[in-house]
């Protein structure tokens, strides 16, 4: 087979050299592919610009960098903004010469996506999500991986052996995960090896890059040729069919560089595909002068690189057998001895484990280092702080500077400017804003400095958790009292009873955080915040009087004004809410927990409170404003005697307007709508699933799930919330507890849960 591969492919390859075509019609040529010349489809819509800070439109991500590109696509830094967390986001690059809507190179990179996320493997880079752009592109996201590629490491010269063989194992674990789930990579190279850190360890490896991947069927495949020719095996040149073991021949040739220090076959692209064809590799003793170490793994990379495929390992766990008896053989000890041994026959695998290094020796010497590491380090520190200490202990003239940000935080905090200024001087000094200037006082100072804003960090954050109790169970409060908790946050964004009733994101905290340190907050952000200025005073007279004031501030918001209405006649002198709430619209009071038996609707740990910033609505609605009954203009108060009494917003034009805007597909429109709706009664059953609904058109799926788990608790017998939740759960991640929702809406007679039932089965069994 050796010998009619190679005459084939010369005979073929030679035909094209002639005109120096481009690498694929080499390809072409020697494998009788073909090469699409058409793009498909009609040309693209205008492209989304990608940018940095940009927000992609129809999805949760912002941009913050560029990364790099891959085989298909280009690479960039996100913000996942529902959950804060930093991502890698890839997009099928928008080249002039192979339009975007070409139907094969959109499949290929979707196809991407769920290659990498149906294996499970710490060797390979996790996929999160995938998403389509308005242009026709696709793209997914990944984890943000912080290091540098094997190609980076390689640019100071070949790698010890011994690191060599740690980085080769993890890489041959990665692979044996990927072809047992059916998938050949196709694109080994230096590029696709990421080398990251594992707890103390370096050289953590994991695979990139699947844009080119295959599935395995009946043992080898035809599919279109693509990868990097340098490493490319001769079946792939010749289009002959191909398994796992392409893999193996891309690996020979990435150890081949790694130990000497350049590829087995060098030259033009052109070049390369002849000599992955017809010639054997260079002896390493031609290349370097020879040592033991080389001599003994040559071998190894040798059979890797033979043309034939039945000649090469049967699959990575024997080539990872075969270094460790390289290892064993040179009593080599490296960081990564405490894998896992590779799934081979049992004799080979019981030499294995009788030969190679102790992993619990290894590890406690490691230990050991860390522990010497430390106290050389305490110590030095120790030293170094003793000596500033006795130098610049902070003088008299420091002490007052603190004592002043301390008395002005204590002052800003006496008028409740915890975090908001007042609209009418935005750029005055808050509570917050002497808190960060203690923490910004440089030297043994600042010593003193941190401990003081730590203080007033805890007592600030116990005062605002306080109001926001004050308020949490009072008829019209629960909007306040959510925005006295996300303030406290800012102080101790650890406060488990603050964040659980904020049910604030990290990044919606950071968000807040930002824009509180740089004072940046909008004049409508201030004045939907002037109520917890007034709404902090004690006495109830200045508080009345203090909210009579603001009203000029309020621009004819219709859900701050309804929630001081509601306020005002259930004040924190009164009772609080009545049982008598759990009614509405004429029902039966609503059941505080699910009857026994029901999956409780747990998105995460926020999602336990019975609130959601929807209550906090101070958004303008004048968009709805003509479908319902306007606000007159008399300032709200709070008092013990009868308020006057202003029109109600009608929840039924309300709702009615939000689901026409539903069906003409105004998701804004719609959620203004539909948060007017609860602004009426925050636990509005229709009111939360279609905002829940909206949130899911728009890609915020944990969003979504936690209004419909809300929606649900109010209505446990309902399969329609129960599917919505289910599929705001699937599209979270969450497969055990969307499985949860759907089994019990098949319970209540649903008629499409038994398919999302098999979906989330399908996905559980990867």
């Amino acid at each position: 087979m050796h010998g009619a591969l190679r005459c084939i492919g010369l005979a073929a390859a030679a035909r094209t050299l002639q005109s120096r075509e481009p690498i694929a019609s080499v390809v072409a040529a020697v494998g009788g592919v073909d090469v699409p010349t058409r793009p498909y489809g009609t040309a693209p819509a205008a492209a989304v610009p990608l940018a940095p800070g940009a927000l992609l439109p129809g999805t949760r991500y912002r941009l913050l960098g560029w990364l790099g590109d891959g085989g298909m696509g280009v690479v960039y830094e996100a913000e996942q903004i529902d959950l804060g967390r930093r991502v890698a986001l890839k997009v099928l690059r928008n080249d002039p010469t192979q339009p975007t809507r070409d139907a094969e190179r959109v499949a290929m990179f979707r196809a991407e996506a769920r290659t990498v996320a149906s294996i499970r493997s710490e060797f390979i880079v996790d996929v999160y999500d995938f998403a389509e752009l308005p242009d026709g592109r696709v793209m997914f996201a990944m984890e943000l991986l912080r290091g540098v590629t094997l190609r980076n490491a390689l640019v100071d010269g070949p790698l010890p052996v011994a690191r060599a063989l740690g980085i080769l194992r993890q890489v041959c674990k990665g692979l044996a995960a990927a072809h047992a789930a059916g998938v050949v990579h196709r694109d080994i190279k230096p590029e696709n090896v990421h080398l990251g850190r594992r707890g103390d360890r370096s050289d953590a490896v994991r695979l990139l890059d699947f844009g080119v991947a295959t599935i395995m069927r009946d043992g080898g495949s035809r599919a279109r040729v693509a990868g990097t020719p340098w490493y490319f095996a001769p079946e792939l040149v010749t289009g002959m069919p191909h398994d796992g073991r392409v893999d193996l021949y891309a690996l020979g040739c990435t150890a081949f560089e790694m130990l000497v220090g350049r590829r087995p076959f060098d030259g033009d692209e052109h070049e390369v595909v002849l000599s992955h064809l017809g010639e054997d590799p260079p002896r390493f003793a031609s290349l370097l002068p020879p040592t033991r170490e080389l001599a003994a793994i040559e071998p190894v990379v040798r059979r890797c690189l033979e043309k034939d495929p039945r000649k090469r390992f049967a699959s990575a766990a024997e080539l990872e057998a075969a270094l460790c008896d390289v290892q064993i053989e040179l009593g080599l000890t490296t960081a990564w001895d405490d894998l896992p041994l590779p799934q081979v026959e049992l004799g080979w695998r019981e030499r294995l484990a009788a030969g190679m290094p102790d992993a619990g020796a290894f590890r406690e010497s490691m230990r050991r280092v860390r522990r010497r590491r430390r106290w050389l380090a305490s110590a030095a520190i120790a030293a170094v702080l003793a000596a500033i200490t006795i130098a610049t202990w902070p003088t008299q003239g420091a002490r007052a500077e603190l004592d002043a940000l301390e008395a002005g935080a204590h002052e800003a905090a006496a008028q409740a400017y915890f975090v908001y200024p007042p609209p009418d001087d935005p750029h005055r000094a808050t509570a917050f804003d002497f808190v960060l200037q203690l923490e910004a006082v440089p030297g043994v100072a600042g010593l003193e400095a941190s401990q003081r804003a730590r203080a007033l960090r805890a007592e600030f954050a116990a005062t605002l958790v306080r109001l926001g109790d004050r308020y949490w169970d009072l008829d019209g409060g629960m909007p306040f009292a959510i925005d006295y908790y996300a303030c406290a946050l800012m102080f101790q964004p650890e406060h488990e009873h603050a964040r659980v009733r904020a049910a604030l994101t990290p990044g919606e905290v950071s968000a807040l955080r930002a824009k509180a340190g740089s004072h940046s907050f909008s004049a409508a952000e201030l004045a939907a915040a002037s109520p917890l200025l007034a709404l902090a005073e004690d006495d109830e007279g200045e508080r009345n009087a203090r909210l009579a004031a603001l009203d000029t501030h309020l621009h004819g918001s219709i859900s701050t004004r309804v929630a001081l209405d509601r306020l005002a006649a259930d004040t924190p002198a009164t009772a609080p809410r009545k049982a008598a709430r759990g009614t509405r619209h004429g029902g039966t009071a609503k059941p505080a927990t699910p009857p026994a038996g029901e999956p409780a609707p747990v998105v995460d740990d926020t999602v336990a409170a019975p609130a959601d910033d929807v209550d906090a609505v101070v958004d303008d609605v004048t968009a709805v404003a003509d479908a319902i009954a306007p606000a007159p203009a008399a300032a709200p108060t709070i008092a013990t005697a009868p308020a006057p009494t202003r029109p109600r917003p009608s929840r039924a034009a309300a709702l009615a307007a939000a689901r026409e805007a539903m069906t003409r597909g105004e998701l804004e429109s719609a959620r203004r709508s539909f948060e007017a709706v609860l602004s009426l009664d925050h636990d509005d059953v229709d009111g939360l699933a279609g905002l829940a609904r909206v949130e899911f058109e728009r890609g915020r799926h944990a969003r979504a799930a936690k209004l419909a788990a809300r929606a649900v608790a109010a209505s446990p017998q309902d399969a329609g919330l129960r599917m919505l939740l289910g599929d705001a759960l699937f599209r979270s991640f969450r497969y055990e507890d969307a499985r949860a929702q759907y089994q019990r809406a098949a319970e209540l007679g649903h008629k499409s849960a038994a398919g999302r039932l098999a979906k989330v089965d399908a996905a559980l069994a990867h």
